[in-house]
């Protein structure tokens, strides 16, 4: 793989001017595309079973953060543009502490798209939104632990909504897919979950539902074991190539095969549920204020009743700050004790949409009032 010391930096010189001259102009917001980093470190380690991105070369590696700083200035002073997407496969964690810092202390007021680990904590996010950070790609795709697992995205159901509602209270646009169709779910892994989409509405909701396509060089091509060894090249290669199939199959990067995972009744569930959250999102809201002594919340969601919620007393207000973060049953059992009333309270957030709970995991849902909503991008 290239060293990234070697990797230019792009050249925009007379773009901005053919763009002003281009009846594209009229559509299309002009951005600087720039590249800070290869490869995958998560991928290096796990690499995800449907993934094909990065070919041969998952090695991570990244610019210095004092290269890909002077890049970002000097090119946005340029050319006079301050919206950057960044085609990182994922985000260099160590840029935490040098370059967004530098960024947010630049004077430069970037609105920069870029793609991340949707385990990031609310901290690290805030640390994006401080450098400009407007709209992140996590790679959440699913909100099943066990299917998660099966894609080895090395993180749970819990953590990805909670991803889902830091993003919602700091302001960050979420783009995320959710996939189905892994060989070994089950019906099971999803049915829990879209009896509680509806408390979800007002969190950002996928783009849509569709089932994995099979990637060259993904785990899932290169050991058909895995659970799929039928494969064809996807018809738009013999559409655009007058070529033999066998030449085809050299050439193509997606391929068709036969479905996996779940189907039938639970896919059309699926997929009408997806289309819910996506149609009720802009009439939800879920918000909370923490005095300190109590705490606040209040919001509207369709299939719920309106919240005005007022949570007092220790053990009220430390259970909700602790359900922050994915906490497990057990857990919750020895820091609080109070088997029954525990147990009672869970149920009762659970039932009115302020807790999501998955795989024997608990998270709360609410989002923090920041005003934070204007930022998002629309």
């Amino acid at each position: 793989p290239l060293d990234p010391s070697r990797i230019v930096a792009p050249d925009f010189d007379g773009y901005p001017e053919r763009f002003e001259r281009s009846a594209a102009s009229a559509w299309v917001e002009p951005k600087l595309v720039l590249e800070g980093a290869r490869g995958c470190w998560w991928g290096e380690k796990h690499h995800c079973t449907f993934c094909g991105l990065n070919g041969s070369f998952m090695t991570f590696r990244s610019k210095s953060p004092e290269r890909f700083h002077e890049e970002l200035v000097t090119l946005a002073g340029r050319h006079r543009m301050l919206d950057v997407y960044l085609v990182d496969n994922i985000l260099d964690m160590e840029y935490l502490r040098t370059l967004l810092p530098w960024i947010a202390d630049s004077g430069h007021d970037f609105r920069i798209q870029c793609e991340i680990k949707s385990n990031m904590r609310y901290e690290q996010l805030r640390e994006l939104v401080r450098a400009g950070v407007v709209q992140v790609q996590p790679g959440i795709e699913n909100l099943s632990s066990r299917v998660l697992d099966i894609m080895k995205k090395g993180v749970g159901g819990c953590q990805n909504v909670r991803m889902l509602r830091d993003a919602r209270s700091l302001g960050l646009t979420v783009m995320w897919n959710f996939l189905y169709g892994f060989p070994g779910e089950k019906e099971e892994d999803y049915l829990p979950l879209l009896d509680q989409f509806p408390a979800l509405a007002h969190l950002p909701p996928m783009d849509g539902a569709s089932r994995i396509a099979l990637e060259r060089f993904s785990p899932y091509f290169n050991v058909p074991e895995l659970g799929f060894p039928e494969r064809s090249p996807d018809e738009q290669y013999a559409i655009t190539y007058d070529l033999p199939p066998e030449e085809l199959a050299e050439l193509a990067y997606l391929f068709e095969t036969p479905p996996a995972g779940i189907g039938g009744q639970v896919e059309r569930e699926l997929l009408h549920a997806v289309g819910e959250w996506s149609r009720a999102h802009s009439r939800s809201w879920l918000k909370y204020v923490d005095s300190g002594e109590e705490i606040v919340v209040l919001g509207d969601r369709p299939g719920f009743p309106e919240t005005e919620l007022v949570l007092t007393g220790s053990f009220e207000t430390e259970l909700f700050r602790t359900l922050a973060r994915p906490r497990s049953a057990d857990y919750l059992r020895r820091r609080f004790g109070q088997d029954a009333k525990l147990a009672t309270k869970l149920d009762e957030w659970a039932a009115s949409g302020l807790v999501f709970t998955e795989s024997g995991e608990y998270v709360h849902v609410v989002a923090e009032d920041n005003n934070q909503e204007l930022l998002q991008l629309r």
